[in-house]
């Protein structure tokens, strides 16, 4: 929430609250996280919103007389705040994105009868993804070139396989376009699997390292003081 705090300007800092007073009686009470619900909320009704049905949505009306426009900068301005921290701690990156992105793989070069594999997952998680897509992803965030995800958005993994070789590659799909990854239009199995070989992480190992720990922590003992 600090870069957000830091960066936005007066107009987008009003209109923060003012989104936020639509659904609170007062914002200084509210955590980073709550900001985030209220985006989330307002993004699914700007997502349902059409000429005819504009006011049939609960919007602040500062939202609807703008246009939108404050909206989709203050959109994106969470954005980068979701994007710079996948790029400034890739610990957090590994444990938000490790097994999904293990499971990936594995679907990649294992035979199975799964032709076409579906996954829900929230609209943070998305942006999780597509960081681990990109060379420099700071970068590309301070050209605007990610916004946050709208309602009903998605990351398509394709899988090709060269009948001649039997080499696979895999082409990635974002809102139904093509996407670069790591600035080329495609990378074989093998290619992506070892710029990701750092990121990887099974379930198994996932719970043995990160869950099970926690939960054979034996439970503290009160102190004991010493009577004289």
């Amino acid at each position: 929430m600090n870069y957000i705090q830091e960066e936005l300007n007066p107009e987008l800092s009003q209109l923060r609250d003012e989104i936020a007073l639509a659904y609170v009686d007062n914002v200084d009470t509210l955590e980073s996280q709550a900001h985030t619900s209220i985006i989330d909320a307002v993004t699914c009704r700007v997502s349902y919103m059409d000429d005819e049905g504009i006011d049939k949505i609960v919007l602040p009306d500062k939202i609807i007389k703008d246009d939108l426009r404050l909206y989709k900068e203050y959109e994106k301005m969470f954005a980068k705040m979701v994007l710079y921290g996948c790029a400034g701690n890739q610990e957090s990156l590994k444990l938000s994105t490790g097994v999904p992105l293990y499971m990936l793989i594995n679907d990649f070069i294992n035979d199975n009868d799964r032709k076409f594999v579906v996954t829900s997952a929230h609209d943070t998680t998305l942006l999780a993804i597509l960081s681990n897509l990109q060379d420099n992803i700071m970068e590309s965030v301070d050209n605007d070139e990610f916004e946050w995800p709208t309602y009903g958005s998605f990351i398509i993994f394709e899988v090709w396989e060269d009948q001649d070789t039997k080499q696979r590659y895999v082409k990635v799909i974002f809102d139904k376009k093509y996407i670069k990854i790591y600035n080329k239009h495609r990378l074989t199995v093998n290619e992506l699997k070892d710029i990701w070989k750092h990121k990887l992480i099974s379930p198994q190992d996932y719970y043995d390292t990160y869950i099970k720990p926690t939960l054979d922590e034996p439970e503290l003992e009160p102190e004991m003081t010493q009577q004289s």
